[in-house]
């Protein structure tokens, strides 16, 4: 028997892109006001870029109808379920005013249609009511790409250029050295002496920095920089005149260290690195990774270092504006890795429950406290 979806279209996409892929539905319409109409085209774009959505017939049903009259919708809802008689029909009546809900709902029963609803404040449930009265709550069990995502909110994502198998490992060394040795640990003293207004190509390590020593020898054979042996069993390493490494060294090796592990744990469907998300008229912004599981996305920001309370705030500032619900939607969590040991009781009020913050103690196992922010996002 042929399985329909008519969904009721808000400003969320997501719960509708998510009972889609949970189901996957021969054919889906949209019902949608002249003010939502723009989302009801993204939904539309996004499930094209899927080959398990490809397929699915999608309708954007027409006129659009009033947000504030019942019987438009009851109309709509009446007109498409009489095109399916022989089908088994699902309305999803989360999105929309209450208006817009409520007639699609009474008009559902009478047709002895499904009822989906997506209960966002508890995530990975989708309420649903079948025909003989029976309410189930089933668990969401999808996986949604990420560029789907994004697109169902009119953006377009592109997945950065992956870190290769060399960067990877020193971005391991240089994570196990912040957390060895917190204070003036090499990585802290390498970005400082690669950014700034004074560039300098030395750093020296002393005899009594085993652990650096031998991080920074093991750095060095595979030809990422060079050292030089010094007085009193000091080593002296030779940072290349490259921006590219210069920008590693300086903070974009902890991006490559979440990217890493996460990718490695096997707890996310997807882990995506450098994101560039764009949309017409706005300008293009780059995430630093991009992790999901199921329903869930997280919009991951990692900064080296944040000394200051400005600079936590203007960071926790950045995550909470590109990953605001006109961006990626209330699906979407905000996760801040750093590598300071703490971070000031300002910032951390300025982030409040709204973005979970990764601090120095979380890098050893960082993929699992990113999984566990990610639930609780």
């Amino acid at each position: 028997m042929e399985n329909i979806h008519i969904a009721i279209v808000g400003e969320q996409p997501m719960p509708i892109i998510i009972p889609v892929f949970q189901y996957l539905p021969n054919t889906l319409t949209l019902i949608c006001t002249e003010e939502t109409a723009k989302y009801a085209a993204y939904i539309k774009s996004a499930l094209a870029l899927d080959e398990r959505t490809r397929q699915i017939r999608l309708n954007i049903y027409e006129p659009f109808v009033s947000p504030h009259d019942p019987n438009d919708t009851d109309t709509a809802v009446k007109k498409t379920l009489d095109l399916y008689r022989d089908a088994r029909a699902a309305v999803n009546i989360t999105g929309g005013t209450k208006i817009m809900s409520t007639a699609a709902t009474i008009r559902a029963r009478q047709y002895n249609a499904d009822i989906i609803y997506v209960i966002s404040q508890k995530k990975g449930v989708i309420l649903h009511w079948s025909e003989n009265e029976q309410i189930s709550r089933d668990d969401i069990l999808v996986n949604i790409p990420i560029d789907v995502r994004f697109a169902c909110h009119g953006l377009t994502a592109v997945n950065g250029e992956e870190w290769d198998e060399r960067h990877q490992k020193i971005a391991k060394m240089f994570a196990r050295l912040a957390v060895n040795n917190p204070n003036q640990h090499l990585t802290y003293r390498l970005a400082k002496n690669v950014t700034g207004s004074a560039l300098h190509n030395e750093v020296v390590i002393p005899n009594t920095a085993a652990k650096e020593k031998e991080i920074a020898i093991s750095i060095a054979k595979m030809g990422y920089w060079k050292i030089n042996t010094a007085d009193h069993g000091k080593i002296r390493i030779k940072i290349p005149d490259d921006p590219k490494v210069r920008e590693f060294i300086s903070g974009k090796w902890l991006e490559a260290y979440a990217y890493t592990v996460c990718k490695e744990s096997g707890l996310f469907d997807q882990c995506w690195s450098n994101v560039k998300i764009n949309r017409e008229n706005m300008v293009e912004n780059e995430l630093d990774l991009v992790v999901c599981k199921n329903e869930d996305m997280a919009i991951c920001s990692c900064k080296t270092s944040m000394p200051s309370t400005g600079d936590a705030n203007k960071a926790i500032y950045e995550l909470d504006s590109v990953a605001s619900p006109d961006l990626a939607g209330r699906f979407c969590g905000k996760i801040l890795i750093t590598t300071a040991r703490q971070l000031s009781e300002n910032a951390m009020r300025r982030a409040e429950n709204k973005i979970k913050m990764l601090t120095q103690v979380a890098l050893p196992n960082l993929a699992q406290n990113i999984a566990n922010a990610l639930k609780n996002c």
